[in-house]
């Protein structure tokens, strides 16, 4: 994983993937970090967040992180955080608005 375009697209990947478990505005703000070309502080807004709401990380998220932020002290807690399974989504669903009655 050396290539930014490779590491932007995990990370782009593992932003979709936690949607709807993350709140909105950590999403939109690792979003907009992605987008200014700021990989790491990406990954450590989206670390802060996991750790501090022992949210579900999947294996290949949990990689990308270790990849990025190798000496942040935080990713000792990682490894106690529930795995997520690539299949298992959050308990509600993204739906478009319909106009009322």
């Amino acid at each position: 994983m050396t290539r930014p375009d490779e590491v932007e697209s995990r990370l782009h990947h593992m932003l979709l993937r936690l949607a709807g478990w993350l709140p909105d505005q950590v999403t939109a703000g690792a979003r907009m970090c992605l987008a200014e070309g700021r990989p790491v502080d990406t990954a450590n807004a989206v670390l802060g967040t996991l750790v501090a709401d022992r949210l579900p990380v999947a294996p290949v998220d949990a990689e990308v992180l270790v990849r990025l932020l190798a000496s942040e002290p935080a990713l000792n807690q990682l490894a106690g955080l529930p795995v997520a399974s690539l299949d298992v989504h959050p308990a509600f669903d993204f739906v478009p608005r319909l106009p009322g009655p």
